[in-house]
Parts: structure tokens; sequence; C-alpha cells
């Protein structure tokens, strides 16, 4: 165990540290740096699943992972609410993030229920600093 005495600086090899001092002057490093955190989360974290599940007689599209993009599953979703015309619910479980970058027009999620369960929930605007906009309000 370390002693109050020692600092994480103590603790970091001097390779490390020196890397670290002079990898900031280089021009190259912050793509290095956005590539390398890319690549660790392609390997390192789960891909995110969705699937069609049936509970109580009702199909729910389920999505799970851990940082979930909508944008990123909203073909998968209208492709499974195009084939399955009773689908009622959605329901995203993220682990640590889910962040909404898309619009859900009322053409296609109008009445179907969105359940979100998150520690993080992020809004991303559009590239016009407009407001995400989810119209999935009943139906008629």
């Amino acid at each position: 165990l370390l002693s109050e005495s020692d600092s994480k600086e103590s603790v970091i090899p001097e390779w490390v540290q020196r890397f670290k001092s002079e990898s900031s002057k280089i021009k190259w490093t912050p793509k290095l740096k956005l590539l390398f955190r890319e690549t660790c989360k392609k390997l390192l974290l789960p891909e995110t699943v969705i699937e069609l599940r049936e509970q109580y007689g009702r199909k729910i599209i389920f999505i799970s992972g851990v940082a979930i993009f909508v944008s990123q599953k909203l073909e998968q979703i209208k492709e499974l609410i195009a084939n399955n015309y009773r689908v009622e619910e959605i329901e995203i479980v993220g682990q640590s993030s889910i962040h909404i970058d898309c619009d859900l027009g009322k053409e296609i999620f109008q009445g179907i229920n969105v359940g979100i369960v998150t520690d993080k929930l992020i809004v991303c605007a559009d590239g016009n600093d407009k407001n995400r906009v989810w119209d999935v309000s009943g139906r008629n």
C-alpha cells in the first residue's frame, strides 16, 4: 500500500511521464488519442444488442449496451417496427449512457411507449442547435 507521502507522480514510471509531456507537443497526438480510445471501446465494450421480445402478450423492442447512440440503432428499430405491426414499446437500457442524437417522428413511432434506464442521459443538439423532438404521442 502507498503511504500518504507517496504521490501519484512517483507511482507512474518515469518514461510514461516523459512520454506524456513530450506527446502533448506533437500535432498528431490528439488524433492518435481519439483513434486509441475508439479502438479500445470497440475491443473492450460489448456491442449494443437490439432484439424483439414478447412479454405479457406485448411486443417490445429491447436495446441494451454500455453507451448507446440512438441514431446508430434507428434503422434497425424502424425495420423491426415495419416487420412487426403490433410493437407497443421500446425499452433502452444503457449501462453507462444513452445519447439522444436523433428525432423520433410520429409517422413511425406514434403510440409506442419509450422507456429509458441509464446512469447518464445525454441529449445532443442537431447541427443547427435545435432541440431534439421525440413525438411518440398516442394513436388516433
